[in-house]
């Protein structure tokens, strides 16, 4: 008994052990592997992963996205348990391996490698070759992969990012980040990240995409869109030095080493830098269309909010040559200076350090032939140093976006005298850097009276319109088309029904004026607003109001006159027409110069009637010559019977054919012609009933024509020992005879009938 429990007792310990041993080996082959790896112990792809200490981040093979049917594996760090999966880096994305490579190793000569069961190796590092073993590859909390000599760092992974910037990297001008080919496929795309001055960029190929800003000659920010807190997680900014100062990150509750140990910065495949916080997308650049790099070309002013999002700026034209805009005339020491307030700015930019004044800085300015623009501050709220006063001088300006804050660069742009010196009956000043076009009236004394409703905000720019149900922003004038777009926002309904209003929609224009409502079309401007661009267009204006002659100085060929009611306008001088379209007294007619079109029309009227003549006469005559022609055919045969009994006469066209086969071009024969299925009928298809005998070609048949008319046929034999020509030689003798009462038949060649 005691042996029969010994031995079941036994069984149990060996049933014990097996059972833990099979419970480790599942274990070991499921389980994370620690946050290190040495020589002897590599990471098995399909069944481990590396995690670090601290469970912040995981190493391991993976298959992108959308990737299953390449089966293309790569090695990467992932935030641990994070869904979806997050990858920051990739060990080996231009090269991806194939499920056969299951082995993360460090080799024996002391580099990472990635062994496949066939013997293939795909290398990570290029390190010197070593045989000592006393290696190690650790995962630390902050997503860095470091390989250890010891205790020396012999190669780290945040040294080689791929498309994601960690906190505890150190942006410099050697490191750069590189997008993903596409959500799916980890290989290098086309969009880098990187440092160049102090300034981050991102270049599309070799071309570039976005800046950050843009700096001064001394080094100060003319302006900067880089967030604070990106540019100190660029920078390698320790936090562990500074966990109490939050820096303005908007998040009072959140220190700013949390903040910090939680961002990322990450390339995508689309060309937008993005930064992360807690996977949250809190910023990123380029943000829309303006935001792109010189977006509009040079001279070119870039403006989101406008239906058109690119304008030349004031003074300038469309180039024609290149993109961008050009100016539409000269720089003269006589030039003015318009104020734009911008957001963004670029170009060919010099300093000029002994400006006392901004008088000083626009003196500089006109004295330098190729200075388009300056701008002057006394305080620059960009600058590093502080300095007093900057005055900065610019010879070419591109990248140029419209402000809507007083945050922007105030641009002093370079226009000719007669720009901004428009007499105030013809144009209004700009509304910054808005041009009003004659007639609207935006100020006292300027523009057409009747056109007016419109307000500027000199601080911000922008310009509003009164209409009976409201005030609204103006978007945007177009000249050309003699409109402008106006924004309406509505709590709840939809603004347009169609390209009309909708019937809930409570607005109005004023009828006493001279615009009429052309057309609306919804968008969303702003999430949870129901906003609408309303187009509203202006009747053409009538000659400008004036009160003595030199206020129409300006309006060429016109003078002040008293119209009917008393009101005086600039009307057009004798020969001038007024086109209100154009805005301008545009020539007219005078009576020597309609004379002289008429003397025109009328010799061209009988030039016509000339050439009609002629050419009327010349049909007749053809007519007459041909009626002649076939005249003397008729009488030809005899002028037996009537025309209408005379079957069909052949084509003069034929006639010519047959004197070419007859070799008689010169001199044509003057016999009557019929075709060969006249021929036929009269013959009763070369019956042996009309067949009057055989001759040396071939039989000779009677043939009767409508009327009573007998004629001989002769019709060359298929057995005939002469040839065609012998046969053509008789019919020619023939017809040279004139002999009355032998007729032949057409010879085209495709009509040639043998029997």
């Amino acid at each position: 008994m005691w042996l029969l429990r010994s031995n079941m007792h036994s069984h149990s310990i060996l049933s014990f052990f097996f059972i833990t041993m099979i419970l480790l080996v599942f274990y070991h082959l499921n389980c994370e592997a620690g946050d290190s790896i040495n020589v002897e112990n590599p990471l098995n792809g399909s069944r481990e992963t590396l995690v670090s200490a601290g469970k912040r981040f995981e190493l391991g093979f993976f298959t992108p996205e959308g990737n299953d049917k390449s089966h293309n594996r790569y090695v990467g760090i992932w935030y641990y348990e994070l869904t979806p999966t997050t990858i920051v880096w990739v060990a080996n994305r231009d090269n991806p391996v194939s499920d056969s490579c299951e082995v993360f190793r460090i080799a024996d000569d002391g580099n990472l490698e990635i062994w496949c069961k066939n013997g293939d190796r795909s290398s990570i590092t290029n390190l010197q070759k070593s045989t000592n073993f006393d290696r190690t590859l650790r995962l630390v909390d902050s997503g860095n992969l470091i390989l250890f000599h010891g205790r020396e760092i012999l190669w780290q992974s945040f040294d080689f990012p791929t498309d994601t910037f960690l906190p505890g990297m150190e942006m410099n001008d050697n490191m750069e980040l590189t997008s993903w080919i596409s959500s799916s496929n980890p290989g290098r795309g086309n969009y880098t990240f990187r440092r160049a001055q102090d300034l981050y960029n991102i270049y599309n190929g070799s071309k570039v995409h976005w800046k950050s800003g843009w700096l001064g000659p001394n080094g100060t920010f003319i302006y900067n869109e880089l967030p604070n807190v990106v540019a100190q997680i660029l920078s390698g900014y320790h936090t562990q030095l500074d966990q109490e100062n939050n820096l303005n990150i908007s998040f009072p509750n959140v220190t700013w080493a949390s903040y910090y140990n939680n961002s990322r910065l990450l390339m995508n495949a689309s060309g937008e830098i993005k930064y992360y916080y807690n996977n949250s997308l809190l910023w990123l650049e380029p943000k829309n269309f303006c935001s792109k790099y010189d977006a509009c070309g040079k001279f070119g002013i870039c403006d989101i909010e406008n239906e058109r999002i690119c304008q030349c700026l004031p003074g300038f034209r469309l180039g024609r040559y290149s993109d961008g805009c050009e100016r539409e005339s000269t720089l003269s020491q006589d030039d003015e200076f318009l104020n734009l307030n911008l957001a963004k700015i670029g170009g060919q930019v010099t300093s000029f350090h002994q400006a006392q004044g901004e008088a000083t800085c626009r003196n500089e300015c006109l004295s330098r032939p190729k200075c388009e623009a300056y701008i002057y501050e006394q305080i620059s709220k960009r600058a590093v140093g502080d300095p007093i006063a900057m005055c900065y001088i610019w010879t070419d300006l591109e990248n140029l976006q419209k402000g809507y804050t007083d945050d922007g660069v105030c641009l002093s742009l370079r226009v000719p005298f007669s720009y901004i010196a428009k007499p105030a009956s013809r144009i209004c000043l700009p509304c910054l850097n808005t041009s009003i076009p004659y007639p609207l009236s935006i100020q006292p004394n300027c523009g057409d009276p009747s056109y007016s409703g419109f307000y500027c905000n000199n601080s911000t720019g922008e310009i509003s319109f009164q209409a009976l149900s409201g005030n609204y922003p103006v978007i945007d004038i177009d000249l050309e088309k003699h409109s402008f777009n106006i924004l309406v926002n509505s709590p709840s309904a939809d603004i347009c029904n169609g390209t009309e209003l909708s019937q809930s929609v409570n607005f109005t224009v004023n009828p006493t004026l001279p615009f009429y409502f052309t057309r609306c079309y919804n968008f969303r401007a702003n999430p949870g607003v129901r906003s609408a661009k309303i187009e509203i267009g202006w009747e053409p204006p009538s000659e400008p109001v004036c009160k003595m002659s030199t206020d129409c100085k300006d309006w060429p060929n016109s003078h002040c006159q008293e119209k009917v009611g008393g009101e005086r306008r600039c009307h057009c001088n004798q020969g001038f027409g007024w086109d209100g379209l154009n805005v301008n007294c545009t020539e007219a007619p005078t009576d020597l110069q309609k004379g002289s079109e008429e003397s025109k029309n009328k010799l061209l009227t009988r030039y016509v009637i000339v050439l009609t003549a002629l050419l009327v006469g010349v049909i007749l005559v053809c007519s007459s010559y041909i009626l002649y022609r076939r005249r003397r055919m008729v009488e030809g045969s005899g002028n037996q019977g009537s025309i209408e009994t005379i079957p069909v006469l052949f084509s003069y066209e034929r006639e010519r054919q047959v004197n070419d086969m007859m070799h008689e071009k010169d001199n044509a024969i003057d016999v009557p012609f019929y075709n060969f299925d006249t021929i036929l009928s009269a013959t009763d298809n070369f019956s042996d009933a009309n067949k009057l005998g055989r001759g040396g070609f071939g039989p000779v048949y009677k043939a009767k024509f409508p009327g009573g008319r007998e004629i001989a046929v002769k019709r060359l034999s298929s057995c005939s020992v002469q040839g065609i020509d012998e046969f053509l030689n008789e019919v020619n003798l023939i017809a040279k005879l004139q002999h009355r009462n032998l007729w032949y038949v057409e010879f085209s060649l495709w009509q040639f009938k043998v029997d």
